[in-house]
């Protein structure tokens, strides 16, 4: 009886309602997927951070990064861009936070600010290992 309990109660924990932590990607796509899905495929340095009100809601965190490397899109070097973890239509950040100081590998599409999604295999540049082949991408992209 007291297994049968133990187990009663763990349904009963999985049962309750909670607000979701993260968002599900439903598996992590290729990077060759990621490169021909998004507009811009850059590296990063985080330079700023900021927050702005959030209409009724939590406050937004945006971030400005200056552009490092350019392997698809019309930025370059040297360019700054805004960013953000939320969704504006949603209203749901998918757990991404960059960090002031931080390089990321960033795949977005739109105009800013530029969405930052670990869905999108957006990461900090020193866990990626997306160069390489984005090196090759690039290049047959360009016709190089």
């Amino acid at each position: 009886m007291g297994s049968m309990l133990k187990v009663a109660v763990l349904i009963a924990c999985l049962a309750v309602a909670a607000p979701a932590v993260a968002i599900s990607c439903g598996g992590q796509q290729s990077t060759a997927h990621a490169y021909s899905s998004a507009q811009h495929v850059v590296s990063a340095h985080v330079e700023g951070s900021y927050v702005a009100p959030g209409f009724g809601r939590d406050a937004v965190r945006f971030v400005e990064l200056r552009v490092l490397k350019v392997w698809k899109g019309q930025l370059k070097p040297g360019d700054r861009v805004q960013a953000t973890a939320e969704d504006s239509i949603n209203f749901v950040g998918d757990g991404f936070v960059p960090l002031l100081g931080s390089d990321l590998l960033v795949y977005a599409s739109g105009s800013q600010p530029l969405m930052l999604g670990s869905c999108s295999r957006t990461a900090p540049l020193e866990t990626t290992r997306d160069l390489q082949a984005l090196e090759a991408l690039s290049r047959r992209s360009h016709g190089r």
